[in-house]
């Protein structure tokens, strides 16, 4: 488990629709995190998460499905869609 030293710093991250954005990072860094709290999937400590207009924190359980359903998709690092 990571020693945190305090509150995650803010973001204000904002892509333009249509835009494509690469998380580079060492691990542990918090990309996987961030991903997932974009894809409604885990809920921030504070703050707001809005995508495509959205805000998905005041979201329920059911329409935050429906909105990852219509908006969102994953490519898994080792879902092993190639042969190796």
């Amino acid at each position: 488990m990571a020693d945190v030293q305090g509150p995650s710093p803010a973001l204000d991250l904002d892509v333009p629709y249509g835009e494509m954005l690469m998380l580079v990072g060492p691990s542990g860094c918090g990309k996987t995190t961030l991903v997932s709290i974009v894809a409604g999937t885990l809920e921030p400590l504070a703050g707001d998460v809005v995508v495509l207009g959205r805000d998905l924190v005041a979201m329920r359980k059911a329409a935050k499905v429906r909105f990852r359903r219509d908006n969102v998709g994953f490519v898994f690092q080792s879902y092993n869609l190639l042969p190796a």
